[in-house]
């Protein structure tokens, strides 16, 4: 039952689905994070993306409901999602039934095509929120997963700091919130890293917060 904890929340920010569920037959893919997943799935399969829509706007009824679309590769994509979450609006309108108090419809950052568009999208979003994780992957073709591979890049090299430098720079010109989740968000100097460059939103594992404010400031060493 979505509805009691959504309506007892002021805000509530919801990541349409990026995992695999067991309702929907996927295919074999040699490289998955590269595959058909995300808002791929969503938009090719746009019934199931609006059912989905369809639950958190009747369960945000009376708070302010944060949509964010995973795995956007272009301004195409996010126009295409959003409109079916327009869709969805003016249906629940039409219905007379209970509505958010305010929707915010953003974006998650992490297929590096996308860098290079945020003069086109960041007009369209409301909150732009960085995966590092998966950006650090595609920004260095290397796969996370793989034993392997895993080390060997640096995700606080001078292009990867310059890349999110980048972002950081275009929201704040555009007063879009930015946000970054990810590993680098929950490891001492790749927090400070962060801070140095401009980022003042990380979302982080519950037991990386403790880690990090339990580390001495500059001014106690």
């Amino acid at each position: 039952d979505l509805h009691y904890p959504l309506r007892r929340q002021r805000q509530m920010c919801i990541r349409d689905r990026d995992k695999e569920v067991s309702f929907l037959k996927r295919d074999h893919e040699e490289n998955p994070a590269l595959g058909w997943r995300a808002i791929r799935i969503g938009l090719d399969r746009p019934a199931l993306l609006r059912y989905q829509l369809r639950a958190l706007i009747t369960a945000a009824a009376d708070t302010t409901l944060r949509i964010m679309f995973p795995m956007i590769t272009n301004v195409e994509e996010f126009k295409l999602a959003k409109a079916i979450l327009e869709k969805e609006l003016s249906r629940h309108q039409r219905n007379k039934r209970p509505m958010p108090k305010d929707i915010k419809v953003g974006t998650m950052l992490e297929v590096p095509s996308l860098v290079w568009q945020l003069d086109e999208l960041l007009p369209l979003v409301d909150f732009v929120s960085i995966g590092s994780n998966d950006l650090m992957q595609f920004f260095y073709a290397c796969d996370r997963e793989n034993p392997k591979m895993s080390n060997r890049y640096d995700t606080l090299s001078p292009s990867s700091l310059g890349m999110l430098r980048f972002i950081v720079e275009k929201c704040s010109a555009g007063n879009v919130p930015l946000t970054l989740c990810g590993e680098i968000g929950g490891e001492k100097v790749g927090a400070l890293a962060l801070l140095a460059i401009g980022f003042r939103r990380l979302s982080i594992a519950p037991a990386a917060v403790c880690l990090l404010y339990t580390s001495p400031s500059p001014r106690d060493r």
